[in-house]
């Protein structure tokens, strides 16, 4: 008889974790219940589908999910799923572009799709661009820190 696998701890799986830190809390609804027991069990892209799945539904009622859209995006493209990580960065960074978003998600949100942007293309142009963004709304958000560190990464992708 085969075996049902384990769920690993949440700081060995980068998508678990991101889960774990997203906007709202543990899960509410029982079909949240249930994605995120399947997104335990199941292989790692299945996992990030079930938990879009899962933010879709909180995003209904929420809106502001931006900072969970970019940890998700992060933890996909660590994970090796460059293609799904864009997609999701691209949500986090078209919610980020809101008037209402906090300066700080949305810098984080625009810096995480830039640098996913160069990983697939090293000479992207939409890249740098999105990370001049992430400065200034880092900037309107005075994190000094946020600031020298995209500097930095601008000046190392030139």
């Amino acid at each position: 008889m085969p075996t049902k696998p384990t769920a690993p701890a949440p700081e060995e799986d980068p998508l678990l974790a991101a889960l774990e830190r997203a906007p709202g809390g543990a899960p509410e609804s029982e079909d949240e219940q249930r994605l995120v027991a399947a997104a335990k069990v199941e292989d790692r892209f299945t996992r990030a589908a079930d938990v879009e799945r899962m933010l879709a539904a909180r995003a209904r009622g929420d809106g502001d999910t931006t900072a969970f859209l970019t940890e998700l995006g992060r933890s996909q493209a660590q994970a090796g799923d460059l293609t799904g990580a864009l997609a999701t960065l691209e949500r986090g960074y078209a919610l980020a572009k809101k008037a209402n978003v906090d300066p700080v998600q949305g810098g984080d949100a625009r810096f995480g799709l830039a640098q996913a942007l160069v990983r697939k293309d090293a000479a992207s142009r939409r890249a740098r661009d999105i990370a001049r963004e992430a400065e200034e709304t880092f900037q309107k958000g005075e994190d000094a820190s946020k600031v020298s560190e995209v500097r930095r990464w601008i000046e190392e992708h030139p």
